[in-house]
């Protein structure tokens, strides 16, 4: 199992790190798979579930022809509770799943993000949510 790299940077005050995690998978059934992680530090204290619903409905309203067909409390590895939302959508010439899981940890909210197709849904999706099972965010050291 091969871990990220990680960077260090000092940011000067009023700066802010927005970073956006995007995981290459492979290109399979025709779409290039990805994972992408966003971290919201600024999370001010929603519950997860409204959190969660709150995005969901601006992604439905955002995906042209998409359907939120599956959303659910759930909880990952570690008895950690997550929120799952699962769109299916038409961006063209084929049938696409999106897969959406929201995890808050220590006051700070994470999102993953994949697409998939119906077949890479059963086979590359289980690669994805063991991925997320697995994640750890790295330690933060605030300094002034």
């Amino acid at each position: 199992m091969k871990k990220n790299l990680k960077i260090d940077i000092d940011l000067p005050k009023g700066w802010v790190d927005r970073t956006i995690y995007t995981i290459m998978g492979p290109d399979a059934g025709g779409l290039q798979h990805m994972l992408i992680i966003s971290v919201d530090d600024e999370y001010q204290g929603q519950n997860l579930t409204d959190y969660a619903r709150e995005r969901l409905d601006i992604v439905e309203s955002q995906l042209p022809s998409g359907e939120l067909v599956k959303e659910e409390e759930i909880e990952i590895a570690e008895d950690r509770p997550a929120y799952l939302g699962v769109f299916r959508w038409n961006p063209g010439d084929k049938m696409l799943v999106r897969k959406m899981v929201y995890v808050l940890i220590d006051n700070v909210m994470y999102t993953f993000t994949a697409d998939f197709t119906r077949q890479t849904h059963k086979t590359l999706g289980v690669e994805v949510d063991r991925m997320i099972a697995g994640f750890t965010p790295a330690a933060v050291s605030e300094e002034e």
